[in-house]
C-alpha cells in the first residue's frame, strides 16, 4: 500500500489525477495539492506537513512534483529528513504517474523500484516525427 501526493503549479495536479481516473477508475491513493499565485512557501510546506501527519507513518508516500527546480519541489524536498517514508519525485508526466499508481513500488527495494520507473518514463518521451521518419526510411 502507498499514497501519492501530487503537488503542482496551478490545477495541473487535479487534471492529471482526473486523467488517471479516466484510465484506471477512481483512485483513492492519489491526493493533490495545487499551488496558486497566492500560495506562500510556508502555506505549501504546512499543507505538505499536515498531509504527511495524517498518513500512516509506515506507508510510503510518493510526492510527485511538476518541475525539479520549481517551488513545488523546493517546498517538499527539505521535508525528507522529517518524513522517512516520503519520496520526492519530480518531472511529472501522465505515463510516469500511471506507472507509480499501477506498480507496487513498495514491494522490495522501493528506491530501486522508483529509479526503474523513472528510467522507463524517460524512455517514453519521443519526438514522433523521428519515429515516423525512421519507419518511412525502412
Amino acid at each position: 500500500m502507498k499514497k501519492i501526493l501530487v503537488i503542482t503549479h496551478g490545477t495541473f495536479a487535479e487534471g492529471i489525477k482526473e486523467s488517471v481516473n479516466v484510465i484506471m477508475g477512481d483512485n483513492s491513493m492519489i491526493d493533490t495539492l495545487c499551488v496558486t499565485v497566492s500560495s506562500s512557501p510556508e502555506e505549501v510546506k504546512e499543507s505538505i506537513a499536515n498531509y504527511m501527519n495524517q498518513v500512516d507513518a509506515n506507508i510510503p508516500v510518493l510526492v510527485l512534483t511538476d518541475i525539479p527546480a520549481g517551488s513545488t519541489t523546493a517546498c517538499a524536498a527539505p521535508m525528507l529528513a522529517e518524513y522517512p517514508m516520503m519520496h520526492v519525485i519530480s518531472g511529472l508526466n501522465l505515463g510516469m504517474m500511471l506507472a507509480f499508481a499501477m506498480q507496487a513500488v513498495e514491494d522490495g527495494d522501493i528506491h530501486e523500484n522508483i529509479r526503474n520507473i523513472l528510467e522507463d518514463a524517460k524512455n517514453t518521451m519521443l519526438y514522433i516525427n523521428d519515429v515516423f521518419s525512421e519507419s518511412n526510411n525502412a
